[in-house]
């Protein structure tokens, strides 16, 4: 499995001041109110999003273990700019991975089955088969690549993976 994007949120819990980010400079603050109304501050060449509301939104992260030195990072650099050191550590909301199941997959053979897995598949409107459950929802296509997202952790990839490949059988 390889993950191709990470989104995890969080909160500095309390409001954050962009004009004095702006010290920052360009290539660690971007902030153009006419275009939006977040900022991006870019730690580790990697754009996190914050609002004056004081939430953040880290997104294009490719490993877990990138959330944690991002959330050091972010931390070390506006520790100047906050009021009080109450931030709350990311949540991960989605990850999103890409994997390979099987050579190739006959979508007609699983509808006839008519299994106990949520799926959906109309070829008219898209050219995959759609299958859902608890963690999240996979895209599995007719030469057995999938793309799973909505999952929030690696174990949950994992089950559905394991499903797909039971589904499959």
């Amino acid at each position: 499995m390889k993950i191709v994007n990470i989104v995890c949120s969080g909160s500095f819990n309390q409001s954050v001041n962009f004009n004095a980010l702006l010290s920052l400079g360009p290539q660690i603050f971007q902030y153009d109110p006419e275009m939006y109304h977040g900022a991006y501050l870019i730690v580790n060449s990697k754009k996190i999003t914050i609002y004056t509301s004081g939430k953040y939104i880290f997104v294009g992260l490719k490993n877990v273990s990138d959330i944690e030195k991002q959330f050091k990072s972010m931390k070390k650099l506006l520790k100047p700019f906050l009021e009080i050191e109450c931030i709350q550590p990311p949540i991960t909301q989605n990850i999103v991975i890409t994997d390979r199941i099987s050579e190739s997959i006959n979508f007609l053979e699983i509808v006839e089955k008519k299994s106990k897995f949520k799926i959906e598949y109309e070829p008219e409107r898209f050219p995959g088969m759609i299958f859902r459950n608890l963690q999240g929802t996979c895209l599995i296509f007719r030469n057995g690549k999938i793309l799973i997202t909505g999952v929030k952790s690696l174990n949950d990839a994992q089950l559905i993976k394991n499903d797909i490949l039971e589904m499959i059988k």
